[in-house]
Parts: C-alpha cells; sequence; structure tokens
C-alpha cells in the first residue's frame, strides 16, 4: 500500500531539489490516485491487529523505504547519474544490497533451513532474473527517460496488475472496493499524466 505512493515523494524531491514544477492535473489526479488506493485495498488490511506495535513498526520501516526508494529515483534523473553505466550500478547495488541483508539475517535468525524444490528454485530464478534485474533495469531507464514522479506511477499500476494475476492463478475474489479502488486510482493516473506539457518533461 504505501509502495503505491511512490510518486509522492518522487515529485516532491523533484521539486525540492530540482525546481521541477508540475501542472495542477497532476496533483488533482494524485489525489484520485490516493484515494483510489486507500478503497483498493480497505478489505485487505488484517480486521484485528494481535500486535500493533508489530504492524506500527512495519509501516514506520515501510515509509523510511519509500523515502529512500524515492531519493534513489530522483538521483537517478541527474546528469551525473546518467553517465553512469545502468548494469555496472545494477550489478554493485545488488551485490552490496545482498551481502548486506544476508548478513544482517544471518545475525537475527541464523542459517535458513531451505528445502529447495524445483518450484521454489524456479520462483526464486523468476524473481531474481525478472523481477529484480529486469524489472529494475527497466524502470530506472524509465526514471531517467520520463522523470522520478512520472514514473513513480508504476506504482499505482503495480497492486492493479498483482490482482488480476492473482485471480487468474491463485483465485483472487475481486471485491467492490478491489473493483472501485482500481477502477478510481487508474483514471487519477490517467488524469495526471494527461496534460501535454508534463508529457514533455
Amino acid at each position: 500500500i504505501i509502495f503505491s505512493l511512490l510518486f509522492i515523494p518522487n515529485a516532491v524531491l523533484s521539486y525540492i531539489f530540482f525546481g521541477l514544477r508540475y501542472p495542477s492535473s497532476f496533483y488533482i489526479g494524485s489525489s484520485i490516485s490516493i484515494a483510489g488506493i486507500a478503497i483498493l485495498f480497505m478489505d485487505r488490511l488484517p480486521p484485528n491487529l494481535v500486535d500493533r506495535d508489530d504492524f506500527y513498526f512495519g509501516i514506520l520501516f515501510s515509509i523510511l523505504a519509500l523515502l529512500f526508494t524515492s531519493a534513489a529515483n530522483v538521483l537517478q534523473t541527474t546528469k551525473i547519474a546518467r553517465r553512469i553505466d545502468l548494469m555496472a550500478l545494477l550489478f554493485w547495488s545488488m551485490l552490496i544490497a545482498t551481502v548486506f541483508n544476508g548478513l544482517l539475517a544471518l545475525v537475527i535468525s541464523g542459517l535458513p533451513s531451505i528445502d529447495l524444490t524445483f518450484n521454489l528454485a524456479l520462483g526464486l530464478s523468476y524473481l531474481t532474473v525478472i523481477g529484480t534485474v529486469i524489472g529494475f533495469f527497466l524502470y530506472i531507464e524509465l526514471t531517467r527517460s520520463i522523470g522520478a514522479a512520472k514514473a513513480g506511477y508504476v506504482g499505482v499500476i503495480v497492486p492493479v496488475i498483482a490482482m488480476v494475476l492473482s485471480s487468474i492463478f491463485e483465485g483472487f475474489q475481486w471485491s467492490a472496493y478491489s473493483i472501485i479502488g482500481s477502477a478510481i486510482a487508474l483514471s487519477g493516473m490517467l488524469f495526471a499524466l494527461k496534460d501535454k506539457e508534463l508529457n514533455k518533461g
């Protein structure tokens, strides 16, 4: 839910550091998308929280991750970042993150117990190659091409696509909240990005 709102800090940081201004349609559409996302996930939240502290800590860390992600998005639009080879950037950043997270998990939880089945190996391969390497490559290229604020709208589309795929492969049942929220979020996105001046940036 929180990462669906990536376009907000992207737009704010783009304005603060680079003075990028957007037409009123962008902000109106963004507000509509926020409302749609809230409705979309209204019946996805746990009705009874067993441990509220864990829930709130999860939200806090998600917000921090969102801000760091947004800062990285905005940095990718700079001239210095565009001169850096993207594959080299991805290799080193993913290597450092993998080592750091691996060591952190090892300290906190110890060695993992994994039953490496074919389905698990296939799923991990998909997440590694398509979901991570190719996904990040395409997203950063998009960010460098059209700007961080507009690229952040990918976060609005992802939950809708995820629910469509889940309904096909996992039997996900669409509720009235899911349908109405998706329609409102996507309508807001289209309205926000419709301005010709915005699409020149």
